[in-house]
C-alpha cells in the first residue's frame, strides 16, 4: 500500500498523537505511530493516526485533510464484524518525528509531499523538497526527494481492539477547555512524574472536590460534569488531557466502566481511570475557622522567592501584639504586614513553627492573577504542632498540612 500526503496536513496530526505515545514511562516497543486505513463496502479508504499507551488511547481522523491511498495486490486486510476491513501501518514515533522534524526552519528548500510505501515488513518513506525561491539559478538543482526506511511494527490484536473501541453517546456533555485547563493549570503542579501508582501522581475527582495529595492536601470544589466525578487520574492521563484541551476550544466528555472519553472536531480519546481515593472528609475536618491571619497574597509569593535561594526550612513567627508575621531562614528574615486576624490570643502571644518553603509555595495554589489578593492562613492547635489551612474569600479552594 502507499499513502501520498501534503507534510504540511501531516505533521500537525502526528504532533497530537505523538503526546500520547511519547510518555517516558511507556516501554519503547509501544511507542509507536498507527496509520489505520479503513475500507468500506463500497472500497472508499478513510484514514486515521492513533496513539495508545496502558493509561491513554486517542485517535484522530484526516477527514479534512487531501492524501491519496494506492491499494497493491499484496495488501493485508483485516475483515471487521461491521463489514469494513482495515490495514495498518505502524512506526517508531520518535523516528518518524525526528526525520520529519529535520524538514523544519529549512533555508533553501521547504518539504512539500510525504509518501508511504510498505515494502514486506518496512515502510518507506519518501519525503519531496521544492525549492523556496523559483528565482534562484539552482531551482532545478533544489528539487530533492530523501529516502528513509522504517520497521514496520506488528500491531497487537488488544492494542487493535482498544483504538477501534466505539464511544458512547448516551450521557455525553460539551465542556468549554477553558473551564478543564483552569483545574489543570492550578492543580497539574502538584501531581508526581514518578510514575507507579503513589498517592502524589494522582489528581482526585470526587464529588464534592478535585484534589490532589502530594506532601500535603490541596482540594477544589468540582464544577465539572458527571464524568469528572468518581474517578481518579494519573499523571499521563493527566499530561494528555492537558494538551488536548489546549488545542480545542470546547469537548465532548462522558465515562464508561473503565474510561473518560473525550471527543473534540476530529478526534476522540480514552483515559483509563482509577477509582480508589482517599476519603476527602479528613481534610474537610481540618477546615476550622477559629484562628485565623489574613495578609497579601502576592507579597508573600514575592517573599518566597528569596527564601527559595537557599535549601533551609522556613520559621514562621506570628506575632498578634505587633500584627506582623516574621518568615527567616538561616540567612533571611522579613516581616509580612497582618491585614486581619481572629482568636489568635487563644494560641498564646508568638506562634512559631517550621515547614518547608516549597510546600509553602505550593500550597498557595493558581495564577495570582486569578485569585484574591487576600490569603486566609487557619490555624488549628495539634499534639505538639498545628494544622495549617490556607484559602480565600472565594470558599472554592483550601490547602491543609500539619507543621511544627
Amino acid at each position: 500500500m502507499k499513502l501520498q500526503i501534503s507534510y504540511d496536513d501531516l505533521v500537525p496530526s502526528l504532533d497530537y498523537v505523538s503526546s500520547v505515545v511519547e510518555d517516558k514511562f511507556l516501554e519503547d516497543n509501544m511507542r509507536n505511530i498507527i496509520f489505520l486505513f479503513r475500507k468500506d463496502a463500497q472500497g472508499t479508504v478513510s484514514l486515521m493516526l492513533a496513539g495508545y499507551n496502558k493509561i491513554a488511547t486517542c485517535r484522530t481522523a484526516l477527514t479534512d485533510v487531501d492524501f491519496q491511498f494506492i491499494e497493491e495486490a499484496d495488501d493485508k486486510w483485516m475483515q471487521l464484524e461491521d463489514g469494513t476491513s482495515i490495514a495498518y501501518m505502524q512506526i517508531k514515533s520518535k523516528e518518524l518525528n525526528n526525520f520529519l522534524g529535520s524538514f523544519r526552519s529549512l533555508k533553501k528548500t521547504k518539504p512539500t509531499q510525504c509518501e508511504f510505501a510498505t515494502v514486506r515488513n518496512k515502510v518507506r518513506l519518501i519525503v519531496q523538497e521544492e525549492p523556496k525561491d523559483e528565482e534562484d539559478e539552482r531551482a532545478a538543482q533544489l528539487r530533492n526527494t530523501s529516502i528513509w526506511v522504517f520497521d514496520n511494527a506488528i500491531l497487537k490484536p488488544a492494542v487493535l481492539q482498544d483504538i477501534l473501541m466505539q464511544l458512547p453517546t448516551e450521557g455525553e456533555e460539551s465542556i468549554a477547555s477553558t473551564d478543564v485547563l483552569f483545574y489543570l493549570n492550578t492543580l497539574f503542579p502538584l501531581v508526581s512524574d514518578e510514575g507507579g501508582s503513589s498517592l502524589p501522581s494522582k489528581m482526585h475527582f470526587s464529588e464534592e472536590y478535585i484534589f490532589c495529595v502530594p506532601n500535603f492536601a490541596t482540594l477544589m470544589v468540582n464544577q465539572l460534569p458527571n464524568a469528572f466525578k468518581g474517578i481518579v487520574l494519573a499523571y499521563s492521563a493527566l499530561n494528555f488531557l492537558k494538551k488536548v484541551a489546549e488545542h480545542t476550544e470546547y469537548m465532548t466528555v462522558n465515562k464508561t466502566g473503565t474510561h473518560i472519553t473525550i471527543k473534540t472536531d476530529n478526534s476522540e480519546a480514552f483515559l483509563r481511570y482509577m477509582t480508589k481515593m482517599p476519603d476527602h472528609t479528613i481534610y474537610t475536618r481540618e477546615y476550622k475557622k477559629d484562628h485565623m491571619v489574613a495578609i497579601d497574597r502576592v507579597y508573600l509569593r514575592e517573599v518566597l522567592k528569596r527564601l527559595a535561594l537557599t535549601n533551609d526550612n522556613v520559621t514562621i513567627t506570628i506575632k498578634p501584639t505587633a500584627n506582623v508575621i516574621t518568615v527567616s531562614n538561616t540567612k533571611y528574615s522579613t516581616d509580612i504586614p497582618i491585614y486581619s486576624q481572629r482568636g489568635l490570643e487563644e494560641l498564646g502571644e508568638e506562634i512559631t513553627f517550621k515547614m518547608v518553603q516549597s510546600h509553602l509555595n505550593k500550597a498557595i495554589i493558581g495564577d495570582d492573577t486569578l485569585f484574591p489578593d487576600v490569603l486566609g492562613i487557619y490555624l488549628n492547635r495539634k499534639g505538639s504542632g498545628y494544622t495549617l489551612v490556607f484559602s480565600d474569600t472565594t470558599g472554592q479552594w483550601f490547602s491543609t498540612m500539619q507543621v511544627r
